[in-house]
C-alpha cells in the first residue's frame, strides 16, 4: 500500500518530527524548500547527505535507521511518498539511538 503524507515543515535548528526513525517499505524524499541534512543510522561516522531543493532521495525503509534534521537558516519543506505502510497502519517507526553520532 502506498501512502503520501502533507508536506512537513521543518524551521531550522528542528529535528524530525519522530527523531530517529525508520519505514515499514520504502520511501521517496523530494525537497521542495530549504536543505535537509540526513545521516545514516549504520554510518559510523555520521557523515551528513545535504538535499536541497529540486534533490531527492530513496530511503529503502525495512529497518532502516536515520535522523534527518534541519541545520540551516530556511525552513524546509519536503514531498513524501511511502511504500508497504499497512493498512491503518504509521509509515514512521521509532527507533533507538543507533550510537554512531553524538546527537
Amino acid at each position: 500500500m502506498a501512502s503520501a503524507a502533507p508536506p512537513p515543515f521543518l524551521r531550522p535548528g528542528s529535528l524530525r518530527r519522530l527523531s530517529r526513525h525508520s519505514h515499514p517499505g520504502p520511501a521517496f524524499i523530494v525537497v521542495v524548500r530549504g536543505t535537509l541534512t540526513l545521516y545514516d543510522g549504520n554510518d559510523p561516522t555520521c557523515t551528513p547527505h545535504r538535499y536541497r531543493p529540486g534533490t531527492g532521495f530513496l530511503d529503502p525503509g525495512f529497518g532502516h535507521v536515520h535522523i534527518a534534521r534541519n541545520e540551516g537558516k530556511t525552513p524546509v519543506t519536503v514531498v513524501q511518498t511511502y511504500l508497504d505502510v499497512p493498512s491503518g497502519g504509521s509509515p514512521w517507526i521509532d527507533e533507538p539511538r543507533p550510537g554512531n553520532c553524538p546527537f
